[in-house]
């Protein structure tokens, strides 16, 4: 009896970029005979993903221009449930899980091993521990609270893309040269908005329209494209110490001129925010940096400056918010005053029955007070006190983690450190009265910080 043998053809890797291509041609010219902006729509995918495997570096831009330009979108208004920024994250960290895992099994672990327990500590205690315990109750909870809830877990995605996906010094030195770029253009547009340009304020009140946008004006202040004057000024705070950090650096990460007109656009948008704490934030980090690293004095002297000229043509702002902040008399500014009376009155007395377990993730309209205004009266009423715990635990080991690599004979590795120490320890004083972990571009800039500086001391 005869029996015929089939053998499965090799194909090799022409044929299979051939296979791609055609399959690829296939997909855009059903796409096109849909809707030429679906066409359009995935020309532009297939380009992303063409450009993300060739160089997966490129991703790392993708995020940050849209943490940048979309953060401050209103959830949902686009993708249903999610910020733009968090919906390019998902497919970012898709595209580059493969590079990420075949990079981290080459490089060292031991250096990333303090700053990946922090990162485990934060994510279970303040995301996967109460979204369980939630669940463990029977609470019942809506589709926005379990995204509250989930939501630290991309701080870690955020991190592995940027500790993983540049490849040496030289690739990092450019993602910080587009972040104070992109911090910049923030700056620019806040400017923008005081000086009321008419295409600014329709754009901002077409895609970044908020509470704060609209009352942004009338108060003394612009919330940029953050959506938001405290994200705003923090932002701002966070990316002026980032510049006096690498302002010392040999060799030199960007031009003088470059370096000064960043710092220019941020330290006149962060005048213009109104942001006390932004600006009190700023000059207690430039104190502590003198405990470090005197280099930078001139940078100090030119940023000191640049606000007293700067205030000059932005005097009418402050005075409304000078104004607003101190119209009932007295040395505690208004709002300030005004938290420590909704904190005794509205979130004291609910802590008091929840703190083990939290009160709810979003607080119900039904409260007379709809934001705690505090980093950490925030943690107790979204997961309990050991969401809390877990997140100063997280500062502290971040901390140490920090300090160690101070330490290293690397410039630019030694001085972002320096900046990001500074930084936790500033922004973990102004939690007190701001929920600053949590702003829009600040703590995806933190954990960028973070991831970099990885790179750069294995360089």
């Amino acid at each position: 009896m005869l029996t015929k043998q089939f053998t499965i053809p090799v194909i090799n890797k022409h044929q299979k970029q051939l296979i791609l291509m055609w399959l690829s041609g296939l997909g855009l010219g059903t796409l096109l005979l849909i809707s030429p902006w679906l066409g359009l729509a995935g020309a532009i995918g297939e380009l992303f993903v063409i450009l993300a495997l060739s160089r997966p570096v490129y991703l790392c831009y993708v995020v940050i221009l849209t943490t940048v330009l979309a953060s401050g979108m209103i959830r949902g208004a686009i993708i249903p449930y999610l910020i733009p920024n968090e919906a390019v994250l998902v497919l970012v960290t898709a595209l580059a899980f493969p590079a990420i895992l075949t990079v981290s099994r080459r490089r060292q672990a031991s250096s990333s091993g303090l700053i990946i327990t922090g990162l485990v500590i934060l994510s279970a205690g303040t995301s996967v521990f109460p979204l369980l315990i939630y669940l463990v109750r029977g609470v019942n909870l809506s589709v926005n609270e379990i995204f509250s809830l989930i939501a630290p877990l991309q701080y870690l995605l955020i991190y592995l893309i940027f500790r993983y996906l540049p490849r040496h010094e030289g690739e990092a030195r450019a993602i910080l040269r587009l972040m104070m770029v992109c911090a910049a253009v923030v700056g620019l547009v806040g400017l923008l908005q005081t000086m009321r340009v008419e295409f600014i304020l329709n754009l901002l009140g077409t895609w970044y329209r908020s509470s704060h946008e609209e009352a942004a004006l009338e108060a003394g202040r612009v919330s940029s494209l953050l959506g938001a004057w405290n994200s705003l000024g923090t932002f701002l705070m966070l990316n002026l110490l980032v510049l006096r950090a690498i302002s010392i650096v040999k060799p030199a990460l960007m031009s003088q001129k470059t370096l000064f007109l960043v710092m220019v656009f941020c330290t006149g948008c962060l005048i213009a925010s109104g942001s006390y704490a932004g600006l009190i934030g700023l000059a207690l980090g430039l104190l502590l940096f003198e405990t470090f690293d005197s280099r930078g004095r001139m940078t100090i002297i030119i940023l000191l400056v640049s606000i007293v000229i700067l205030a000059i043509p932005l005097r009418d702002n402050i005075l409304i918010r000078f104004a607003f902040q101190f119209r009932y008399g007295g040395f505690i500014p208004q709002t300030l005053d005004y938290r420590f009376m909704v904190w005794e009155d509205v979130f004291w007395p609910i802590i008091q029955k929840t703190w083990l377990w939290g009160f709810r993730p979003d607080l119900p309209a039904t409260l007379a007070w709809q934001s705690p205004e505090s980093q950490y009266l925030g943690l107790l009423l979204r997961s309990g006190i050991f969401s809390l715990l877990a997140h100063i635990s997280w500062v502290g080991v971040t901390l140490v983690w920090l300090y160690r690599n101070i330490h290293t004979s690397n410039d630019l590795c030694r001085s972002l450190s320096v900046s990001a120490f500074i930084l936790f320890i500033v922004l973990s004083i102004m939690g007190l009265t701001n929920p600053v972990f949590t702003f829009s571009g600040v703590i995806e800039y933190l954990w960028i910080l973070l991831g970099l500086i990885g790179v750069i001391r294995e360089s």
